[in-house]
């Protein structure tokens, strides 16, 4: 599962960085071509494990910037051409060190917008820019709206827009925009959806899409809302098929909108989903799509002669995996029962990838009769080191599961 990561679109791929897997921070980087099968680049980005950093593509590499470890933040910043190898451009930025921050790339600058100073106790309205990753100017240490973190921003319209968070008081739903980082209008102070914080926010179709996102006192929406101006916005729809979710990412990939993992009330999520172009409507046509998950909704759009802006989201199937154990883990070839890490509840003819934190392949196995072993060997049949790795579990090109394994002597 993960939440409070971040997911660049970059080398025709997405991305999935860093975040919470539900129990720990993590510092992998995973990518997909599909959105089903995601393959690990790194088990461990040069960064330390982080949630809440932000990412974008600039000068042909993907950069990541700012996030918190769970008891500290930081003002580092990171790039790397290929998910792998990470270079540290800085590590400690002009800007405090902070988490719930935006980022984006706007007049061929890199930009980061707000966020919540966790030493300072204090909400920010503070914006930022650099062209190189090292050196960074303040545009506005006090732009017009409210210090916030977990507001969402976009490049639309030959602006920059700021919409939503937590100002530290209220979720708040005024939106804004800025054509120099500076002078701040407000488009509107209430859109006609509810204050929330870590919606996600895309561009797509020539109108911004806001998704999901936390209204507090325990709620978590599934809604989509789009506007051409970001004055007046429309509800697309009130309940999309995922579920309920905050701090989960958006991406435009393939002309499709994709929402990736996210949490929820009592943990985060690892689907993965996406809307398909609006389809061409024709005089007088039905179009029905079902769309089936666990539990099975139904729903059926139909189409007039008036083109329908409603998204459909459609799950990247997975099957239910709660069925499937590793165990024990820690592991420890020297005390473990029959001196092996067990994969129980496989389906026929799944297979495992063991991995070192650097992506390396350190052993692949076979299911037999619903089960796995490993004896902490690599394929040259010398035992591995204490550490973390990562395993994937596959039935055929569909990756089933993920996780780590702790190894100690």
């Amino acid at each position: 599962t993960r939440m409070c990561h971040t997911s660049p679109v970059y080398d025709n791929k997405m991305w999935m960085i860093g975040g919470l897997d539900g129990i720990t921070n993590t510092n992998d980087v995973w990518y997909s071509t599909d959105g089903v099968d995601w393959y690990c680049a790194t088990g461990a980005a040069g960064f330390c494990e982080r949630r809440e950093p932000t990412s974008v593509v600039y000068d042909g590499k993907i950069w990541v910037i700012g996030g918190w470890d769970g008891s500290s933040s930081y003002n580092d910043v990171w790039y790397s051409t290929d998910g792998v190898s990470w270079t540290q451009a800085t590590g400690a930025a002009a800007f405090s060190a902070k988490l719930e921050h935006t980022s984006l790339v706007y007049d061929n600058k890199m930009w980061t917008i707000g966020g919540y100073d966790v030493p300072l106790n204090s909400y920010k309205n503070d914006v930022w820019y650099s062209t190189d990753g090292v050196s960074w100017a303040e545009a506005t240490g006090a732009a017009a709206f409210s210090g916030r973190g977990g507001h969402v921003n976009v490049v639309y319209d030959n602006k920059m827009w700021v919409i939503g968070g937590y100002d530290g008081g209220a979720y708040v739903n005024d939106v804004w925009y800025s054509t120099d980082g500076i002078g701040w209008t407000e488009a509107t102070g209430a859109a006609a959806f509810s204050g929330r914080t870590e919606p996600t926010i895309v561009t797509y179709n020539s109108k911004m899409w806001v998704i999901g996102g936390y209204e507090g006192a325990g709620v978590c929406k599934n809604d989509v809302w789009y506007s051409t101006d970001g004055v007046s916005w429309t509800e697309s729809t009130a309940a999309a098929v995922f579920s309920g979710r905050f701090d989960h990412t958006s991406v435009i990939y393939n002309n499709k909108m994709w929402v990736i993992g996210g949490g929820y009330s009592v943990g985060s999520i690892d689907d993965v989903w996406y809307s398909p172009p609006d389809p061409t409507p024709t005089v007088s046509a039905t179009h029905t799509v079902s769309v089936t998950i666990s539990p099975t909704p139904t729903i059926t759009p139909t189409l007039s002669s008036t083109r329908t802006t409603t998204p459909t989201f459609t799950s990247t199937p997975e099957p239910e995996m709660e069925e499937i154990v590793v165990y024990p883990n820690p592991f420890n070839p020297n005390k473990a029962v029959g001196g092996k890490l067990k994969f129980k509840g496989l389906p026929d003819g799944a297979k495992i990838s063991i991995y070192t934190v650097s992506g390396e392949l350190v052993r692949e196995l076979t299911e037999k009769s619903g089960m796995a072993f490993w004896d902490g060997k690599n394929s040259g049949g010398s035992y591995v080191s204490e550490g973390s790795y990562s395993y994937v579990i596959k039935e055929g090109k569909k990756a089933l599961k993920r996780g780590k394994i702790i190894v100690r002597k």
